[in-house]
């Protein structure tokens, strides 16, 4: 693609963004408990998305709702840039509850990375709220079948895990779900669960590790210790990893897909790259 094109897709892309927003931001200033917001008020899409999460959070507190995640400390929206000199710029957008959206587009500068990821951000958020993305009965046993037909070499107490995990997740919406599932994904990925396998825990053993589970920096680094030691029996494995997870991320930026397990993937496997080497060095 030629610079000429770029530029005109990247303008395209902008305009695109554009209209969106203020699509979002017109609709969602309708709302009666936002009557006091005007067209006026110039309200960007970080402020309706503050203002989203601010209205989401009083109504979650008055019906008592809890998260099986941990909730980061100040309840806030929180960016992070990836450092990927020569490429265009990626902005993470992590919302209250761990669900976290990425610069969906091609953007040349900071800014423009930034409103691009708050903007899904933003999208997901309303669209989450729709009744059609509850869990119900239906979504549930779809998604057993689907599981046991896309793997059919999984072991039983995945299976058994996974099914679990869709009850507790009844009359919760999509995206609960999908931060649920960031812990099952880690636990597989780090070999969590084979290992439980191997120790022939119970199903009730496994739900009651899980449900501990806690996603912070003192699980990354217990995590990254694991890969330490991969990386001393296989040399180079970190670094496979980490271009695999870059790839991955690309993917699914592109596409729009939540991000927080590959966030979380890319995280880990990073410290213990910084570990490895700082163990090199000593």
């Amino acid at each position: 693609m030629s610079a000429k094109t770029l530029q005109t897709k990247l303008s395209m892309d902008s305009n695109s963004s554009q209209e969106a927003i203020e699509i979002l931001i017109n609709n969602f200033t309708c709302h009666p408990r936002l009557s006091h917001l005007t067209t006026d008020s110039k309200m960007n899409v970080f402020d309706v998305l503050d203002e989203f999460w601010q209205m989401k959070q009083l109504e979650d507190q008055t019906l008592n709702q809890k998260s099986l995640l941990v909730q980061p400390k100040d309840n806030r929206i929180t960016y992070e840039f990836l450092e990927r000199p020569g490429h265009p710029h990626i902005c993470l957008c992590t919302l209250p509850g761990g669900a976290c959206f990425a610069t969906f587009q091609n953007c040349l500068t900071k800014s423009d990375a930034k409103k691009s990821s708050a903007l899904l951000a933003l999208m997901n958020s309303m669209f989450n709220e729709h009744p059609l993305r509850k869990i119900n009965h239906d979504f549930i046993k779809k998604s057993i079948e689907n599981a046991q037909k896309d793997l059919p070499n999984a072991c039983s107490l995945s299976l058994e895990l996974y099914k679990s995990l869709l009850e507790m997740c009844l009359n919760k919406t999509l995206l609960e779900f999908k931060q649920m599932m960031t812990v099952f994904q880690l636990l597989h990925w780090n070999g969590s669960l084979k290992a439980m396998r191997e120790r022939n825990c119970s199903l009730d053993d496994v739900l009651n590790f899980y449900k501990n589970f806690k996603i912070d920096e003192n699980m990354r680094s217990e995590m990254s210790l694991d890969w330490i030691a991969r990386e001393q029996q296989r040399p180079g494995l970190i670094a496979a990893e980490l271009e695999k997870v870059g790839n991955e991320i690309e993917t699914a930026r592109l596409n729009g897909h939540e991000m927080r397990f590959l966030k979380e993937k890319r995280d880990i496997l990073l410290l213990a790259s910084y570990q490895f080497d700082t163990e090199l060095m000593i």
